[in-house]
C-alpha cells in the first residue's frame, strides 16, 4: 500500500470526537515508512484540520464529502460546488416537508433556527449513542455548533450568492428523509449520501469521496490498487469500492462491511490503528 485514506467521524474519531494517541502514532509510523495519508471527511476543512493538528498530524484533507481537496499546507487544489439550480431544487423540496437545511459555503457554515438545529442534532446523537442522556446529547450538539463555527442568520437568502459546496439535513423523522431521498435521487448532478441514520448530505455529483480520492491518488501517481481506505457509513462507500484494500470499522453499518475485505475494531477501540498495523505487517510478510 502506498496511500491510506481514512474517514473521520465514526472512524478515526472516537465517541469524544478525538483522534486517539494510538491512532495518531500508527499514522505517523506509516508516514515514516513512506506511505501517504489523507483524511477524507464530510466535515469542513477548518474543523478536520484542527482535530488532526491537535495530535500532531498534518496531512492533505479531502473534505465536505469530496467537494474540496486541500494540500497538507492548506492550499485548495480541487473543488466541486453545487449548481445554483440544484440548490434551489433541494431547498424547495425540503421546505415542502419542513426539513431544516445547513449550508456549507466558501465562507463558513450557515443555518437558521438555532434551537431547532440543536434539538435535531441532539436527536441524532441519541440515535447513534442511545446510552447517553438527553442532557448530554444537547450539550454535545451545542459543543458541535461552537467547534464547527455554525453561524445563524435570519434569512438564508443572504448567503445564496456564495459558492455552496454541501447541504446537510438532520431529522429524527426517517420517513421524511426517505421521501426526500426518493424524490431527489434521480436528479442530475446531485450526489446524496449519509453519515448517520438521521441525516442526508447533498453534494455535486463530482464531489463524492471516491471521485475525489481517485483524483488525489492520480496526482501522486498512485494506482487505486495501492490505496487502503477505512470507513463506517454510506458516504464512505464510493471510496471503499474503488480501493485495493477496503476496511470497515467494527461499528460500521452492514452495507459497508459487505463491500470490505476486512473489518477492524470500532472507533472507540482504535480500529484505525489496528487496520494500519495489520497492513504494515502484511506488507512486511510479502516483502520477506
Amino acid at each position: 500500500m502506498k496511500l491510506i485514506a481514512s474517514d473521520l467521524d465514526g472512524t478515526l474519531l472516537n465517541k469524544n470526537t478525538e483522534v486517539s494517541e494510538e491512532n495518531a502514532m500508527k499514522i505517523k509510523e506509516a508516514l515514516e515508512q513512506g506511505i501517504k495519508f489523507v483524511a477524507v471527511t464530510g466535515r469542513p476543512y477548518e474543523s478536520a484540520s484542527t482535530l488532526l493538528k491537535e495530535v500532531g498530524v498534518t496531512c492533505p484533507i479531502i473534505c465536505l464529502n469530496g467537494a474540496n481537496t486541500y494540500t497538507a499546507e492548506g492550499d485548495l487544489i480541487r473543488s466541486a460546488a453545487l449548481d445554483p439550480e440544484m440548490i434551489q431544487t433541494v431547498r424547495q423540496r425540503s421546505m415542502k416537508d419542513n426539513i431544516h437545511l445547513v449550508y456549507f459555503t466558501e465562507t463558513g457554515v450557515f443555518s437558521t433556527e438555532k434551537e431547532r438545529f440543536i434539538k435535531e442534532l441532539a436527536d441524532t446523537f441519541l440515535e447513534s449513542m442511545p446510552n447517553i442522556s438527553k442532557e448530554k446529547a444537547i450539550l454535545g450538539a451545542e459543543q458541535f455548533m461552537i467547534k464547527e463555527h455554525v453561524q445563524f442568520i435570519d434569512n438564508i437568502e443572504e448567503i445564496l450568492q456564495q459558492t455552496i459546496y454541501k447541504l446537510l439535513t438532520y431529522s429524527g423523522n426517517k420517513d421524511k428523509l426517505s421521501n426526500l431521498y426518493n424524490e431527489l435521487k434521480n436528479e442530475q448532478n446531485l450526489a446524496i449520501s449519509s453519515s448517520s441514520g438521521s441525516n442526508l448530505e447533498f453534494n455535486h455529483i463530482n464531489a463524492e469521496k471516491g471521485i475525489a480520492l481517485k483524483h488525489f491518488a492520480e496526482q501522486l501517481g498512485i494506482d487505486m490498487a495501492d490505496v487502503m481506505a477505512i470507513g463506517d457509513n454510506l458516504n464512505d462507500v464510493s471510496m471503499l469500492r474503488l480501493v485495493g484494500r477496503p476496511v470497515a470499522m467494527g461499528n460500521a453499518i452492514d452495507a459497508v462491511k459487505a463491500i470490505c475485505e476486512y473489518t477492524t475494531k470500532t472507533n472507540d477501540e482504535n480500529g484505525v490503528a489496528e487496520a494500519i498495523g495489520k497492513m504494515l505487517n502484511d506488507t512486511k510478510v510479502r516483502n520477506g
